[in-house]
C-alpha cells in the first residue's frame, strides 16, 4: 500500500542558509527517526510475541519515515557546468541546452560522489556560465522537479524529502509537480519556509574579504531579481506567526491549496540555537503531518 511522503520546500535569496537550513533539518529528523526507531525496538522486546500491543507498535513504526532525502535546485545548475564541460571535452560543446539533455544530467546528478564534487570552486564558476546557455533554466528545473517526484513516490512512498531553492513554489507549478494526479505531490504534504537573510548578515558568514563577499551576494540577488526569464521574486503571503503557520497543518484546507511559507528572518543577533531550535519543530510538524495524511493506516 502506498504512503502520502512530505515535502518540505525551502525558499529564499541567494546565500541566504537554503542549503544549510536544509541539512540540518535532515540531520535533525533522522536524528527523531533513530530515536523513535530504537524506543519501539525496546517496546517490541518488551511486549510477548503477536501480542496486541506488539502488533500495534510495529503498525506505528511503519508510519516512520521511509527514507530522508535532501534535493537541492543549486546542485542541478553545478551538475550541468559539470556536463557540459564534460561534452567539451568529448568535442561536442554545448551552445544550448534541450529536453533531450534531462536524463543525461539525472544520470550524472546520481554518480557517486558527486556532491562533493560539485562544491568546488572551479565548478561553481562553469556553472554560472552553463546557467547562461538557452534552455539552462528549464532543463534544470525539469530534472529538480523528476528528482523530486521520483525520491517522494519511490517503493511505495512515505518519504521525507527535504529541498531548497530560489522560488521553489513556482518551479513546482510550472513543471507540474504539484496536484491530485497519482505522479505529482499531494498539496497538503507541502511544508513551505522562506528564509529572509539580509546581505549584509550572509556576506558576514563567508570567508574572504567581506566587502567583496557583500558586493558578490548583493550583484547576484540583483541578477536573479532582473533576469528577463521567470524573476526570483519575494512571496506575497509570508506568514510571520509560528503558531499561525503551524495552524494551516491543524485546520481543514481545500484540496489542491498550498500552505503559506512561514517568514524566518535571519538577522544579524540571530542565534545559532533559535535555528536549531526552529529545525526541530518543523520536524516535528513534518511527522504530524506524516501521521494525519496516513491515518487510515495507523493501528486501532
Amino acid at each position: 500500500m502506498s504512503r502520502v511522503g512530505v515535502l518540505v520546500a525551502g525558499d529564499g535569496e541567494s546565500k541566504c542558509a537554503k542549503t544549510f537550513t536544509a541539512e540540518h533539518l535532515a540531520t535533525e529528523a533522522q536524528y527523531q527517526k533513530d530515536r523513535l526507531s530504537r524506543e519501539l525496538g525496546r517496546i517490541v522486546g518488551l511486549a510477548p510475541a503477536g501480542s496486541i500491543l506488539s502488533g500495534q507498535v510495529l503498525s506505528l513504526g511503519n508510519l516512520m519515515f521511509t527514507n530522508i532525502v535532501t534535493i537541492s535546485a543549486g546542485n542541478f545548475f553545478r551538475g550541468a557546468g559539470l556536463y557540459a564541460e564534460r561534452l567539451e571535452w568529448s568535442g561536442r560543446p554545448k551552445r544550448a541546452f534541450a529536453r533531450a539533455d534531462t536524463e543525461p544530467l539525472r544520470e550524472l546528478m546520481a554518480e557517486k560522489d558527486i556532491l562533493e564534487q560539485l562544491q568546488t570552486d572551479s565548478v561553481g564558476n562553469k556553472a554560472s556560465a552553463a546557467s547562461r546557455l538557452p534552455g539552462a533554466l528549464a532543463l534544470c528545473e525539469t530534472a529538480f522537479c523528476e528528482t523530486i517526484r521520483e525520491e517522494y513516490h519511490r517503493d511505495g512512498g512515505g518519504h521525507l524529502v527535504i529541498t531548497d531553492a530560489r522560488n521553489p513554489l513556482n518551479i513546482f507549478a510550472r513543471r507540474g509537480l504539484v496536484g491530485s494526479e497519482h505522479d505529482q505531490i499531494d498539496p497538503l504534504s507541502v511544508i513551505p519556509y522562506y528564509i529572509d537573510t539580509p546581505a549584509e548578515v550572509a556576506a558576514g558568514w563567508l570567508t574572504g574579504d567581506y566587502d567583496e563577499q557583500l558586493a558578490n551576494i548583493r550583484h547576484r540577488r540583483h541578477s536573479d531579481a532582473t533576469r528577463p526569464e521567470h524573476p526570483i521574486t519575494v512571496p506575497t503571503n509570508l506568514i510571520g506567526d509560528f503558531d499561525a503557520w503551524w495552524d494551516q497543518f491543524v485546520s481543514p484546507r481545500h484540496e489542491g491549496v498550498l500552505a503559506a511559507p512561514y517568514h524566518l528572518i535571519n538577522g544579524a543577533n540571530t542565534e545559532p540555537a533559535h535555528t536549531q531550535w526552529l529545525g526541530g519543530k518543523i520536524v516535528i510538524l513534518a511527522q504530524d503531518l506524516f501521521l494525519s495524511l496516513n491515518q487510515d493506516q495507523s493501528p486501532v
